[in-house]
């Protein structure tokens, strides 16, 4: 992605947005040097296997998604 390490670890579910047109990629705002914002895009193969890790993540730890979330919510609106 381009993301330093520390950019990495500060990143929030709610920080992810679709592309517009970029068949499945996604950008993500991260927070770098000096607090400053920019924007980097996650390429589609990246965004298929975090799908299924939240996927994943929310069989495994029921409790753990938004309490009132959608029963046709996706792995990205639940967190």
């Amino acid at each position: 992605t381009g993301c330093r390490l520390a950019e990495l670890v500060g990143l929030d579910i709610r920080d992810l947005r679709d592309v517009d047109g970029a068949n499945g990629a996604k950008a993500v705002r991260v927070r770098g040097k000096g607090d400053k914002d920019r924007t980097v895009t996650i390429e589609a193969g990246l965004v298929d296997v975090l799908g299924e890790y939240l996927a994943s993540r929310a069989i495994r730890f029921p409790h753990t998604g938004r309490v009132r979330a959608r029963s046709d919510s996706t792995p990205w609106t639940r967190f």
